[in-house]
């Protein structure tokens, strides 16, 4: 049981790294969507690290481990990254104020719509406790009476 323990900590560790990341994602994409405005500079640099940042974590996470029943919030956050990822690289700055253009903000704006971070999120946290609770009941079972 310590074994088994030590794993789904493991696990859940890195859930709260990904999922930590993906929050601030979403709070950088949403305040990028609407029109321009004055922090938009320090926004757009937040977004740009958040998603390679998170775009790496995805790519070398080992998908045997995450591919429970808890998991399906993987392959919705893999392709909402993905989005993000194209527009940031495809993005050419419309002036020296290094903010995203027009059209980036609909990409970006349309990712959100379409993949529900909202939902991401909450299966993400719902994943970490489900497991954990899975894991409680096994503990609790295995005690004597």
């Amino acid at each position: 049981m310590q074994h088994e323990h030590e794993w789904v900590r493991q696990k859940n560790q890195e859930r709260g790294e990904i999922l930590k990341l993906a929050r601030k994602l979403h709070l950088v994409a949403g305040c990028l969507k609407k029109t321009p405005a004055e922090d938009d500079r320090h926004h757009w640099g937040e977004l740009q690290y958040a998603v390679y940042e998170l775009h790496e974590r995805l790519s070398i996470l080992d998908l045997s481990v995450y591919s429970g029943a808890y998991d399906q919030w993987y392959f919705t956050l893999n392709s909402y990254v993905e989005g993000l990822l194209k527009a940031v690289i495809e993005d050419e700055p419309s002036d020296s104020t290094y903010a995203p253009n027009p059209s980036t903000r609909a990409v970006l704006k349309d990712m959100e719509d379409h993949h529900n971070p909202t939902k991401i999120l909450l299966d993400l946290e719902a994943a970490i406790r489900m497991e954990f609770f899975d894991f409680k009941q096994k503990w609790d079972a295995a005690l004597p009476a």
